[in-house]
Formats: C-alpha cells, sequence, structure tokens
C-alpha cells in the first residue's frame, strides 16, 4: 500500500512539473529536431548502461573487497 502511494506521488510531481515547465500542451519533440546517436553519445552511453547492468547481474565481482 505505501509503495503505490509512493509510486503515485513521484507521478503527480512529475506531472506537475512538466506542466509548470513545458505548459499544459506539451506534445513531446518534433520528429524532424530528433537526430540519431553520434558515436560520441554511443560511447558515453555504452559503459552509463553496462555499468549497472553488470553489477546487477554479477555483483560479487564486482563489490568483491
Amino acid at each position: 500500500m505505501a509503495a503505490s502511494v509512493v509510486i503515485l506521488t513521484a507521478g503527480y510531481i512529475l506531472w506537475t512539473i512538466q506542466r509548470v515547465y513545458l505548459g499544459p500542451e506539451y506534445k513531446g519533440p518534433h520528429p524532424e529536431a530528433l537526430t540519431p546517436m553520434t558515436r560520441r553519445e554511443v560511447a558515453i552511453a555504452t559503459p552509463l548502461l553496462a555499468s549497472p547492468s553488470c553489477s546487477a547481474c554479477i555483483p560479487r565481482r564486482c563489490f568483491a573487497i
């Protein structure tokens, strides 16, 4: 019960912040404004996505002391 209240509250706060900063009629980015990821962005995103995945799959190897 408490977890569902926390999740609903977080969703409401995010929705409120979106309406305050972007306006009530925000429809998302226009398709022509979106561009494919560059090699630099892929190089930065790969370790950021792989690190949590590895630490979740093999925690003993990542956190061995």
